[in-house]
């Protein structure tokens, strides 16, 4: 990211006087920045890294060290608004802020930061047949929309459930999500509700579920936050109703 201090790469200022903190801000972004340019210029591709593998900044000097130099969050213009908007156009997933203390003149900004970094998911509509017949097909279309800046890049299964009285049918789609850039997404996917399903109200779920780990043999984590309400105690989130006969 756009360094917010650099204070050990920074040579000093012609004549042995040390360079201004805004300076040497200044110049450690420039730097940074040539970096990206000459990656680029060498492998075209380097610019694309970020939809299949993540992107993590750490900052320079801390966070605290940034507030005693008077830096600022305010936009447009501050030096801490304006290295969260790099690391966002980086496509950053993780930032390493060191361990340090948030000073509260940054908890806003950084909080703002958090949400579109990475990926953020939202269902934008659902849509579904209203009563079905148990043994016979029944579809289901989502639009999803990835607010972030990232995509996520582990395999992760998009989940249906029916959760009623007495039974619970659960259904995985075979769309791959880790193609969901930032953007917005289709997916259509037809299931066969199980023959024996008792007749009922369901409520209807979806999840981005993980995957128990091989080689070593691992637990899968909860299911992806998304950005949307109704998120049950197990990560699921309740979408519908649905009617079955």
């Amino acid at each position: 990211m756009v360094p917010a201090a650099s204070r050990a790469v920074a040579p000093p200022a012609r004549g042995g006087r040390p360079r201004s903190p805004v300076v040497q801000w200044i110049a450690a972004g420039r730097r940074l920045l040539g970096v990206i340019a000459n990656a680029t210029s060498a492998w075209p591709a380097f610019a694309d890294l970020w939809m299949t593998a993540p992107i993590q900044l750490e900052v320079c000097a801390t966070m605290p060290g940034w507030e005693g130099h008077g830096w600022t969050a305010d936009a447009p213009d501050g030096e801490v608004h304006k290295t969260f908007q790099f690391a966002l156009e980086q496509h950053a997933s993780v930032l390493n802020a060191k361990y340090t203390d948030i000073p509260a003149i940054y908890t806003a900004a950084l909080d703002e930061l958090l949400k579109d970094n990475g990926y953020r998911f939202v269902i934008d509509s659902f849509n579904h047949h209203g009563v079905v017949s148990a043994g016979q097909d029944t579809t289901f279309v989502s639009n999803w929309s990835n607010l972030g800046v990232a995509p996520h890049y582990l395999r992760r299964a998009l989940s249906y459930r029916l959760v009623g009285a007495d039974q619970t049918a659960t259904f995985d789609s075979d769309e791959d999500t880790r193609g969901w850039l930032p953007g917005s997404w289709q997916v259509s996917d037809t299931v066969t509700l199980p023959s024996d399903l008792p007749a009922g109200t369901y409520a209807l779920e979806v999840a981005l579920q993980d995957r128990a780990g091989t080689n070593p043999t691992t637990q899968p984590l909860p299911p992806l936050h998304l950005g949307i309400a109704g998120r049950g105690d197990d990560g699921w989130y309740a979408i519908s109703e649905v009617t079955v006969e």
